[in-house]
């Protein structure tokens, strides 16, 4: 995530990265990373599972960041599917989270 971070913050890449990408991409990690520690904190105890989708979406970030450096026409194909599956994913996170702080850390 932090190699987007350099590739939005680098004017002189072919492709532009625009800056509120990565702030998206890390608004979901950071959004993930705060819940399990209030879970934590709530309920004594949280179990992180990774789900396919957030190794999907971590493929696709991956792939965005070859796109740019590689200079492929498209980057913003990958740069919205990045978009679109982080939000989903994180949305699931979410989700399980919630059920897991409902369900008394064991989800």
């Amino acid at each position: 995530n932090l190699g987007l971070v350099f590739l939005a913050a680098n004017e002189t890449l072919y492709y532009n990265i625009p800056r509120w990408f990565p702030v998206f991409v890390l608004t979901r990690d950071v959004i993930i990373v705060l819940a399990a520690y209030a879970i934590h904190r709530l309920k004594g105890t949280v179990q992180v599972q990774p789900s396919l989708m957030g190794k999907f979406t971590t493929v696709v970030q991956m792939g965005t960041l070859v796109a740019v450096l590689l200079q492929w026409p498209v980057v913003m194909y990958f740069m919205w599917a990045t978009v679109i599956l982080t939000f989903t994913s994180g949305m699931g996170y979410l989700r399980a989270g919630i059920q897991q702080a409902r369900a008394g850390g064991n989800a």
